[in-house]
């Protein structure tokens, strides 16, 4: 049975651009943060976000290092379909509260679980600081260990100081810093962002979340005579009080948001969550899901983006590249995110509609930073048509203006296709969803989506074998180039 919070969530209703709210009309909004919002092209916030910002800002009242009313602020889960405004849901606020301290000390924590979307979210804040004095620190490999350990600490006239206000990290990384950094403190953190919840809570990452909470709540922060006090009231096993509290030290909240975020009281009670709400976005169609990939019978609920436009499409195994070529070339498709299940079909099918002169490039881990950023930058200045990528695109990269989710290779679970799909019809846009299925892979898919529960079909996108004829010459020809290039390049490897 769930528990009565996760049971009955705060529902925030649709992402129509009608209901959103204009900025200049939000007065718990400061000034500065209006101007910065505006600076970033946003004038009205999304549901998810004015539903969000007051309550977390109601929180922590001005003044008060207890939150609302003397007591502990409540944890926070927020469930809302990609593309509907999570990151500035919790950026905004966190800025707001933390901007008047006087002294800097690393006092927001926001854990990610790749390089490209912490650097995503480090953007996100640096903008948003802009009229302040905070300082935003990004550790996630991007850097060398050493320059991020210069870039996070430095010694000043009374012992080590923090550089920053804000970290944005992944976890593999945050751990190094918490073993090996000499004067990384965790101490003060007044607020800890687990985005993408669901798929850092159900990996280890060497125990990254066991050895966060061992950072913050160090011995010494609390007596030893009674060393239950602070833990019980930071990790919320009971209300904070100012008898129970360091003056020097803030509660703790978590915050934490993903868009298939898991509803097992069992993965979330590592977490020790005090007095949580849910806020979950209901959209077009909720519908439900399982985790086959690794034998769950574990239910999710998620909800498709409002805009979202789910199509398939059925056809032989060797015609799916063609398929590719033709919805780019005959039906003139552009802005196209083409998802593989793997890194080395990415590349194959990169390298076959090069042949063709399809202004594509591929995303994948095999590229460095640099190469992957290059790339969004590309796409997102219409240098590129079509992005062939691995599933590492579908977690919460925000690309501006995806008319078009292409899934080659079908998702392996429910879950992976809310994330590739969410790709598009993000912020208020119109998106389609095409999956391309071989006639092995029509059962699977079905079933997936009878299993998934959804108040919605999707529609099937019928090809005429006479509109594929007049690509069929330039098609093999590209397979006979495909086939030398790769083998040209695995010599050059070995």
């Amino acid at each position: 049975m769930l528990p009565k919070w996760i049971a009955q969530p705060k529902e925030i209703f649709s992402q129509k651009t009608n209901e959103q709210v204009s900025v200049k009309e939000c007065t718990y909004l400061k000034e500065f943060s209006k101007k910065n919002l505006e600076l970033l092209r946003i004038n009205h916030l999304f549901p998810v976000q004015s539903n969000v910002i007051p309550y977390i800002l109601s929180q922590n009242c001005k003044g008060s290092i207890f939150g609302k009313a003397g007591l502990q602020p409540s944890d926070i889960c927020v469930s809302a379909p990609t593309g509907s405004g999570k990151t500035l849901a919790y950026a905004v606020p966190i800025v707001q509260v933390i901007h008047h301290c006087l002294f800097r000390r690393l006092q927001a924590l926001v854990v990610l679980p790749s390089k490209d979307l912490a650097s995503q979210v480090k953007t996100v804040f640096s903008k948003l600081v802009a009229g302040t004095h905070l300082k935003i620190g990004l550790a996630s490999g991007v850097k060398s260990f050493h320059d991020e350990q210069q870039l996070l600490v430095s010694v000043g006239q009374h012992g080590f100081v923090s550089n920053v206000d804000i970290l944005v990290s992944t976890p593999g990384r945050l751990v190094d810093h918490i073993t090996s950094t000499d004067g990384f403190s965790l101490q003060h953190i007044r607020f800890l962002v687990i985005d993408e919840a669901d798929r850092l809570l159900g990996q280890s990452y060497h125990n990254w979340l066991e050895k966060i909470f061992e950072a913050i709540f160090t011995p010494s922060t609390f007596d030893s005579s009674n060393k239950s006090t602070l833990l019980e009231g930071r990790c919320g096993r009971g209300h904070l009080v100012a008898s129970s509290i360091d003056r020097n030290e803030l509660p703790l909240q978590k915050l934490l948001f993903s868009a298939t975020m898991t509803q097992n009281p069992e993965k979330l009670g590592p977490l020790n969550l005090y007095n949580p709400v849910f806020f979950k976005v209901m959209g077009k169609a909720e519908i439900e899901g399982k985790d086959t990939s690794k034998g769950s019978e574990e239910t999710e609920r998620y909800t498709l983006p409002e805009l979202l436009e789910e199509k398939m499409t059925i056809c032989k195994p060797g015609e799916k590249p063609l398929l590719v070529v033709y919805f780019v070339k005959v039906l003139n498709y552009r802005r196209i995110l083409c998802f593989t299940g793997s890194i080395e079909a990415t590349h194959r099918l990169f390298l076959l509609l090069k042949a063709f002169d399809i202004k594509a490039s591929e995303f994948s881990s095999s590229l460095n930073q640099t190469q992957r950023k290059g790339t969004l930058r590309d796409f997102k200045m219409g240098k590129i048509d079509l992005l062939v990528c691995s599933d590492a695109m579908s977690r919460g990269m925000d690309i501006e203006d995806v008319d078009f989710v292409i899934s080659y290779d079908p998702p392996v679970n429910m879950k992976t296709y809310i994330h590739r799909v969410g790709r598009t019809a993000r912020a208020g846009n119109r998106g389609t969803a095409l999956t391309l299925l071989s006639s092995k892979e029509v059962f699977h898919f079905k079933k997936m989506a009878m299993d998934s529960s959804r108040k919605s079909s999707v529609q099937k996108l019928v090809v005429p074998k006479n509109d594929l004829e007049p690509l069929m010459a330039d098609y093999q020809n590209a397979l006979a180039s495909l086939k030398d290039l790769v083998k040209t390049e695995n010599q050059q490897k070995s």
